[in-house]
Order: structure tokens, then C-alpha cells, then sequence
């Protein structure tokens, strides 16, 4: 079985009914414009809105008084915080040596699937890599903690979001716009791409 039949195996009964729900929506909307071209542009004038990213994301978020830090209280009980982390990835390390069976965990969860035999393998491998990092962060917090200062410094970065939701705040109705001035021929673009899509379906999906 190669990787593609895999794919289409496990999410193609999903990924086809999606397209054939869109479809029908696609082909709904084109016969409303195309039959009744003043109801459709009446619609589009009330429920067209514009989500300002101001208005989606909490003003919390926006507009954060301070920046807010947990390094003081991480180091403060690095006892704490190092004997969890060590705990932790040895219980994982420990169940993944001495108490998950691989080769109990692919017959029960992959059933000869070669796909899911090979995830199965890397979430064991994932696992494994994960519980050793931890561990030995967890290490050279409980026993040393300055020496993540500088890989802490490195990759603790403060990310404003003003500019990127000001960049994000652009209108442009060109499309809207043509669409009201043309209703009809949006109609027909639209049934003849649902029509398209439709035949798809049934060529390479159903008949096949």
C-alpha cells in the first residue's frame, strides 16, 4: 500500500463528503443569483460584514497593560519545578521501556496497517527523544537553573500583535462589488464550477 492509498483510505470518505457539501451549497447559491438575481443582492448587502481584527480579539489581548513573566517563580521553587520534570519523564521513560509493548500496541491500534504501524513507531520514538530532554532539563534545573538563562533569553521573545492585526485590518470589496453588479454571470460561473465539481465526484469517486 503506498502513502497515497494510505491517505485515501483513511480520510477520503471524509475529504469527498466535504466536496460534495460544498458542491450543493456552491450550486444553491448559483441558482438563487441566477433565478432571482435582486433577493440574492439584497442578502449579500445585509449579511456582507466586516470582521475588524479589533473587534475579534479581546481587548486583553490587544491591549495587555504589562508583560507578564514566570521566570521569578519558576526559579524561586527550581527544586520543585526539576524534581517534576524528572519525575515525569522517567515515569514515560519507564512505560515505554518495561511497560507498553510495542508490538502489543501495533496489533491492537495499527491491524496490519503499514501507515499506522509506522506512526505507532513514531510516537514510541517521539516519546523516548521527548522523555530524555525533559529529563535532562529537569536535571540542570533542579540542580543548576542559570544555565538555561541564555536558552531561555534566546527564545522568550515578547510578540506584539498590534502591527500584524493593522496589516490584517484592510478592506477590499472588489469581488463584493462585482458580484452585485453581476449577479447572473456570477451565477453562471459558479453552476458551471459546482457542475464541474459535481462530475468529478461521480467520475472518479462513485463510478469508480
Amino acid at each position: 500500500m503506498t502513502l497515497q492509498q494510505a491517505f485515501v483510505q483513511l480520510f477520503g470518505d471524509a475529504l469527498v463528503g466535504l466536496w460534495f457539501a460544498l458542491t450543493l451549497a456552491a450550486t444553491a447559491i448559483g441558482l438563487w443569483a441566477l433565478l432571482a438575481p435582486a433577493s440574492f443582492v439584497r442578502f449579500n448587502q445585509r449579511a456582507s460584514r466586516w470582521l475588524a481584527p479589533g473587534e475579534v480579539v479581546p481587548a486583553p489581548v490587544r491591549k495587555a497593560p504589562h508583560r507578564v513573566f514566570v521566570e521569578r517563580l519558576f526559579y524561586r521553587h527550581h527544586y520543585l519545578t526539576g524534581s517534576l520534570l524528572m519525575l515525569g519523564s522517567l515515569y514515560c521513560l519507564y512505560a515505554v521501556l518495561f511497560v507498553l509493548d510495542p508490538h502489543a500496541v501495533k496489533a491492537a491500534l495499527a491491524q496490519g496497517d503499514p501507515l499506522r504501524q509506522i506512526l505507532v513507531d513514531a510516537a514510541f520514538g517521539f516519546v523516548y527523544l521527548a522523555a530524555i530532554v525533559v529529563l535532562f532539563i529537569g536535571f540542570t534545573v533542579f540542580v543548576r537553573p542559570s544555565l538555561l538563562k541564555r536558552l531561555e533569553a534566546w527564545a522568550n521573545r515578547w510578540v506584539e500583535t498590534d502591527q500584524w492585526l493593522n496589516s490584517a485590518d484592510r478592506r477590499s470589496e472588489a469581488l463584493d462589488q462585482w458580484t452585485m453588479r453581476h449577479p447572473r454571470l456570477f451565477a453562471t460561473l459558479i453552476l458551471v464550477l459546482g457542475g464541474t465539481s459535481a462530475w468529478m465526484i461521480w467520475r472518479y469517486y462513485l463510478a469508480g
